[in-house]
């Protein structure tokens, strides 16, 4: 397992979604399983999408009601 922050700005699309030209810093986890000769047989990426997309203004939370 390994934890790291991935920190740029969003300067190319996002899939559908457009450039915003804003800076982002997502905190990520990956997971990693190996085979019995120790190469990586599969894996998974962690990160909060949801909080990604209202850093660089793709969404917008609700106001507090």
């Amino acid at each position: 397992m390994a934890g790291f922050r991935a920190r740029g700005t969003n300067s190319g699309p996002l899939g559908s979604v457009p450039a915003r030209h804003r800076r982002m810093d997502v905190a990520f986890c990956e997971v990693l399983r190996y085979d019995a000769e120790g190469r990586v047989a599969s894996g998974e990426l962690y990160y909060d999408a949801m909080s990604a997309m209202v850093r660089l203004g793709h969404l917008h939370l609700p106001a507090s009601a």
